[in-house]
């Protein structure tokens, strides 16, 4: 059912979901795939083993629910697709612009031109709408068939999204929801239609109908007969058998799928920065000897990490020669003050490293560029850390620790270094064994409280406000074939369990935090020959023990999205 699309005046348009009549046949996500994802349906099989595709790109997926009623057990199907929010979490995070919202009609759509392939936007909506095309080298998702609604050589009547068209018992409706006298306003207002997530803020403009207390009646007609085939009868999902993988990845299954672009970015340019704050940080109280060699050692140290921690982000990036667009988001995006932040700090260490290695000064003019490169590699740090902190959708990055352990991480990399160029120059002062004692205490105690936070902080989202309150605690979500594992399960997807994760974490605080502090400290009053060893283990051991950390940022890491596959908490 549809009202017509082409009103002159403002628009939402959106779709609601009757979830009474809907019987799960899947008709609208096969369609929609078929005519707007780009795929062939080979990985789709109603009947047998269904082999996972993490490549497949499902604009319109349809989950099974079990839930318990006053009449006993009943199934409800729920179709999911972008819900085109209002203020969209997908546009705040996009460093490129590629998405954005239409002003005249509401319809969030990607600009693909644009679209770098970031993930940011898959990370950032709650309701795993956005999946990547690597045919496409760009993120998709819904954009309610806006080449269709919009095609005036249609009749009115058949401008609708295929989802719509296709629904062989019109379980789907489309039109503009700001008009009060619409059939979608009014099918809202009369059944008690609902947003999803709502205390999220995005306000998703598509509603849900909740389905009633007794099962719809159907007119089963032979012509649609094969689509009331019942989805309730659970598939078995077979995921794909890789017996080449090497030891580490059958070990620790979880490797193959992190997004180590993204791992070895945070962790390299949080140690060049670190450095560079503490080589600035010295030099502008003259704290330390502007001795030439140790300068062209520990800048030129910083900034090869840093060039190689960018440019593993930018070879991550589907479209990488278009890198150069998140310089343009700056007003409204994490992302692009990183980029700005991070060019700006490079800039300044270089020319901070002309005085302090070509003139051997750091007084005066070099004293202010050295603030100025404190300013702006600690600024690249922040916006890091703000990247992940603002998205909501993930419970474990959206809390102030996330910022404060980043910060701590990047500090602690860089003055562990810092004191292995002192020692190996000779320039080594109490000073910076107690900057690093400090540090490594601070480090410490915040990365403690975040590991006590997302061990003990409630429910972000529940599976109730996920599918609606008519979700019993109980329900149970059942697997179909347009619900196998999607883009965001493949990024975000906790895989390791929880002995393995206190295993790790154990790992990682000897890495990055015991072994440097011991290194760094108890040998300080022994010769050289026993110092400058432990100094150069120590280095090496927090660059191992912040991966391993970073991984485990990754890895428990609980997206919202993963509620409508079974998970109960997020």
């Amino acid at each position: 059912m549809t009202d017509d699309p082409l009103d002159p005046k403002v628009q939402k348009l959106g779709i609601v979901t009757d979830l009474h009549s809907c019987v799960g046949c899947e008709a609208c996500a096969l369609h929609c795939k078929e005519t707007k994802a780009g795929e062939p349906l080979s990985d789709f099989g109603r009947k047998g083993p269904i082999p996972i595709e993490p490549s497949s790109v499902w604009h319109n997926r349809v989950h099974s629910i079990e839930y318990s009623t006053n009449t006993g057990e009943r199934f409800a199907y729920f179709p999911r697709s972008c819900l085109h929010c209002e203020r969209p979490a997908c546009e705040e995070v996009c460093p490129t612009g590629a998405v954005f919202k239409r002003s005249d009609d509401g319809i969030v759509i990607i600009n693909e031109n644009f679209c770098i392939g970031c993930n940011l936007c898959a990370w950032a909506c709650p309701y795993g709408a956005l999946e990547f095309n690597p045919s496409a080298g760009s993120m998709q998702k819904c954009d309610m068939c806006v080449d269709i609604i919009y095609d005036d050589d249609l009749p009115s009547s058949e401008r609708m999204p295929v989802c719509i068209s296709s629904c062989p018992i019109n379980a789907r409706h489309f039109g503009d929801l700001n008009d009060p006298g619409s059939d979608v306003s009014k099918l809202v207002e009369k059944r008690g239609g609902y947003e999803l997530m709502s205390e999220l803020g995005y306000k998703p403009t598509n509603s849900y109908l909740p389905p009633d207390s007794l099962p719809p009646q159907i007119d089963q007609k032979n012509d649609i007969q094969a689509f009331l085939e019942p989805v309730s009868r659970a598939q078995e999902i077979v995921p794909i058998q890789k017996s080449s993988d090497p030891f580490l990845l059958r070990r620790f299954p979880g490797l193959r799928e992190v997004p180590w672009p993204q791992i070895l970015h945070s962790t390299l340019t949080g140690c060049g920065f670190g450095i560079l704050i503490w080589m600035s940080f010295f030099a502008f109280f003259s704290a330390v000897e502007p001795n030439r060699m140790f300068g062209l050692a520990s800048f030129g140290l910083a900034l090869a990490i840093i060039s190689l921690g960018t440019w593993t982000s930018i070879i991550g990036l589907s479209k990488p020669k278009l890198f150069w667009i998140t310089f343009t988001q700056w007003k409204t995006n994490w992302g692009s003050r990183h980029a700005i932040m991070s060019l700006a700090s490079i800039l300044a260490a270089i020319v901070f490293a002309v005085g302090w290695v070509g003139f051997g000064d750091y007084g005066n003019f070099w004293r202010l560029i050295s603030g100025l490169t404190v300013f702006f590699a600690m600024g690249a740090i922040v916006s890091t850390a703000m990247t992940y902190a603002s998205i909501r959708t993930i419970r474990a990055w959206f809390n102030p620790h996330t910022i404060r352990v980043m910060i701590c991480m990047g500090l602690w990399t860089g003055v562990v270094w810092f004191n292995m160029f002192a020692q190996l120059f000779g320039l080594h002062t109490p000073v910076i064994g107690i900057i690093l004692i400090i540090t490594g205490i601070a480090t410490l105690i915040f990365k403690r409280k975040y590991w006590i936070f997302i061990d003990r902080s409630p429910t972000w989202v529940s599976p109730e406000s996920a599918f609606g309150s008519w979700s019993s605690e109980s329900a149970k979500v059942r697997a179909t074939a347009t619900t196998l594992e999607n883009y965001i399960h493949h990024q975000l997807g906790p895989t390791s369990d929880r002995k393995q994760i206190e295993k790790l974490r154990r790992r990682s605080f000897l890495l990055y935090l015991l072994v440097p502090f011991c290194a760094c400290t108890m040998p300080v009053e022994m010769d050289f020959w026993i110092r400058m060893p432990a100094a150069i283990l120590a280095s090496t051991s927090v660059i191992a023990g912040v991966l391993v950390e970073r991984w485990l940022f990754f890895t428990e890491a609980k997206h919202t999205a993963m509620l409508y596959y079974g998970k109960q908490s997020s």
